[in-house]
């Protein structure tokens, strides 16, 4: 059966509703599995909150309301874009678009709005090749 939840919409013009079948919703997967200690430590209450709350938008089909393709990492891969109160940017890079599960499998924290470092972006595309090998190798077994 349906939940109803409501949705945060970025505008104040009030909530939306939005029905919700758990059943389909894609698991999450932190790739490593550190990156959950990362985000614990490093991420204020608030942007951790945000960040889960954009994710169960991405498991529920719908966009987060605001990312960035990244087609410079790999296709289908999105950056969930957070910015908190001081200006601090947060950023969850992730990948939908497989059946089984969304795999978030890079974050980032930043003082600025720069650009993705190179650093950033290499790390994520290694770590890319990591969750499609790992996904290659459970579907032998």
């Amino acid at each position: 059966m349906p939940v109803l939840a409501y949705n945060k919409p970025m505008k104040k013009s009030g909530a939306e509703i939005i029905k919700i079948d758990p059943s389909e919703e894609k698991e999450i997967v932190f790739w490593p599995e550190n990156l959950t200690e990362e985000i614990k430590n490093d991420w204020p209450v608030e942007m951790r909150k945000e960040g889960g709350f954009q994710l169960g938008r991405v498991q529920q089909g719908l966009e987060p309301n605001n990312y960035r393709p990244m087609p410079n990492i790999g296709a289908g891969v999105k950056e969930i874009k957070l910015q908190d109160e001081g200006k601090n940017q947060y950023r969850l890079i992730y990948i939908a678009k497989f059946e089984e599960a969304i795999y978030v499998f890079h974050v980032i924290t930043k003082k600025t709005t720069e650009s993705t470092s190179k650093h950033d972006i290499d790390l994520a595309r290694k770590r890319l090749s990591e969750v499609n090998q790992h996904r290659q190798t459970s579907k032998k077994k």
